[in-house]
């Protein structure tokens, strides 16, 4: 065949695909595979990938390689003629949301998803082996791409993808129309995923729920509202203005099988006095909303409990509509030092019930282990009031969990140990004995019947065996 007949026959084909032709395709009108080498050569085409070729001056786009993708799993088809499969070769997953122009991720290659088992050389195309419905595609521009509900399911089931990722891509779906709120709800995956951008469920099913996921894990469902509220509270505060969560929530945000607590421990960076510190929050946070419930923080007193440590209290009531429906207390500390920079991380919200439009991550700064494993020791060897020993045993539980689970800096620890003991003007014994007379036996009749407290810690000698091997290994 002459040259200007090959460029017709080719071009005719490149017409109805986006300026592009197969091999297969050309050989069917006649234009060998020497023939289109030869177009090549001459810079009548360009090679995209094995097999397939764009006509030169054709438009190019962030989708030419998707395009000769898809084209090369069926390369004696036209793109015409695979508009009638019943099962067509899709694009999907993070290619999909690259067609749709949603979210920010790297690129991961080409996803494509098919009913039959595919093959292909190239290392960058992924080929998923599943049935779709004809509801869960949509043809945009000459290709078969899952709907967005869909795109967005499949990526949050692939695991490769943060939170953050997750959210901007359904919001950037909102946001341009692509995606109805109401879909999110609908969908299950989606639910626990991004459910900060589903309807808001009403305050009885959150109810609900809570209380029955509280009891799948072993919690009642007082202690299961009660977590939920101040992690939403947290959420509220988002780690601004420097305010650093620390205490038990801060020990559940790292270790999810932690002990339940019933209360907020926080702290502003460089703020002298625990009372100021209050005031401030409870100006920043009175007030604020998270979904349907208002937070109402109460006036700041000062807790003369805590010994040599200045530290203040207000009560947090939580309120859906003109109701009350739970409250806790935030501790709130005064000059802390710290031996380490507080790292700011999302983590999850705790439970894990689907609560559509509240979210299922909580941004958080916490506290540095280092300094709360010290925190914690101090407090299990001070003494109170007029010299009363230690009661803190849930102290030496944390410990003995932190210890286990999370690993911690050994320098960063013995300047912490050093600062609070000086502070709190306390001796830790070296071979870390028992606190008090007693306090062994007290120990294990506490976290006996401590319903969210796991053996074997719950026993003296095992918390202790812990403690002592990872603080002081040569012992």
């Amino acid at each position: 065949m002459g040259q200007r007949n090959a460029i017709e026959a080719v071009a005719g084909i490149a017409a109805g695909q986006w300026g592009m032709f197969t091999t297969a395709q050309a050989a069917g009108v006649g234009v060998s595979r020497a023939e289109v080498a030869r177009l090549v050569s001459r810079g009548v085409a360009r090679r995209l990938r094995h097999g397939v070729h764009i006509m030169e001056g054709a438009p190019s786009g962030a989708l030419e390689i998707v395009r000769a993708e898809w084209l090369a799993t069926d390369p004696a088809r036209t793109a015409g003629e695979r508009r009638g499969d019943a099962d067509p070769v899709v694009i999907s997953y993070e290619t999909a949301a690259q067609v749709y122009e949603i979210g920010d991720l790297p690129s991961s290659g080409v996803h494509l998803t098919s009913p039959r088992r595919l093959r292909t050389r190239q290392q960058w195309v992924t080929i998923h082996q599943q049935a779709l419905s004809p509801k869960e595609y949509q043809w945009i521009e000459g290709l078969p791409v899952t709907t967005p509900r869909r795109t967005l399911e499949d990526i949050a089931m692939s695991g490769r993808w943060e939170a953050s990722h997750l959210r901007t891509l359904a919001e950037d779906a909102l946001n341009q129309g692509l995606l109805p709120a109401s879909e999110i709800e609908r969908s299950a995956v989606l639910v626990k995923a991004v459910p900060e951008l589903a309807p808001l469920a009403r305050h009885a099913a959150v109810r609900q729920r809570l209380a029955n996921d509280a009891r799948q894990r072993g919690l009642s469902p007082q202690e299961g509202y009660n977590a939920f509220f101040r992690m939403l509270f947290m959420s509220a505060l988002d780690a601004r203005d420097g305010w650093v969560l620390k205490g038990g929530t801060n020990v559940m945000c790292r270790i999810p099988q932690a002990r339940t607590t019933i209360d907020l421990d926080l702290f502003r960076e460089g703020d002298t006095s625990a009372l100021t510190s209050a005031e401030d929050l409870r100006s920043l946070m009175d007030g604020a909303r998270v979904g349907s419930y208002t937070f109402r923080v109460g006036a700041p007193t000062v807790n003369s409990s805590t010994g040599e440590i200045d530290v203040a209290r207000v009560r947090v009531s939580v309120f859906e509509a003109a109701t009350m429906v739970e409250t806790f207390q935030i501790d709130i500390s005064g000059e802390v030092v710290l031996n380490a920079e507080p790292e700011v991380v999302e983590v999850p919200r705790g439970d894990q019930a689907a609560l559509p439009g509240y979210p299922a991550t909580v941004r958080v700064r916490l506290y540095p282990i280092e300094n709360q494993i010290a925190d914690k020791l101090c407090a299990m060897y001070a003494t109170y009031g007029a010299g009363r020993p230690s009661t803190r045993y849930r102290d030496l539980y944390d410990l003995a969990l932190i210890l286990d689970n999370l690993p911690f800096d050994r320098e960063i620890l013995n300047a912490a140990l050093t600062t609070q003991q000086r502070l709190r003007h306390v001796t830790i014994p070296e071979d870390f004995g028992e606190p008090a007379p007693g306090w062994a036996v007290d120990y294990d009749k506490q976290m006996g019947r401590t319903p969210s407290a796991r053996e074997p810690l719950t026993q003296y000698d095992a918390a202790m065996a812990s403690l002592r091997t990872a603080l002081n290994p040569a012992a």
